[in-house]
């Protein structure tokens, strides 16, 4: 099942992993929560629950950079890097 790209707004991170790739002129990636909900995402796609944007998709992977606020209220950033799963047995 594929969704709007507006629900994975609201997914935590750490429930989302990449799927697939397509690379081409715009590289394109297919994310996936635990429900098995899908979405298409590329660079400037938001993503997560802190106002991720995703930065770079590549062959393996897409990067997710995250803007949060601290107990202190000072504005922290964080890279988080969603990698293509290996197959078992491959190597």
């Amino acid at each position: 099942r594929l969704t709007d790209v507006t629900g994975v707004q609201t997914c935590a991170l750490p429930i989302l992993y990449l799927v697939g790739v397509i690379l081409g002129k715009h590289n394109r990636a297919l994310i996936q929560d635990t429900s098995g909900m899908g979405y298409i995402v590329t660079e400037g796609t938001l993503v997560g629950e802190n106002n991720g944007i995703v930065t770079k998709v590549t062959k393996d992977s897409v990067t997710v950079k995250q803007h949060f606020k601290d107990y202190m209220g000072r504005v922290s950033t964080r890279e988080v890097v969603l990698a293509l799963r290996k197959e078992e047995g491959v190597k």
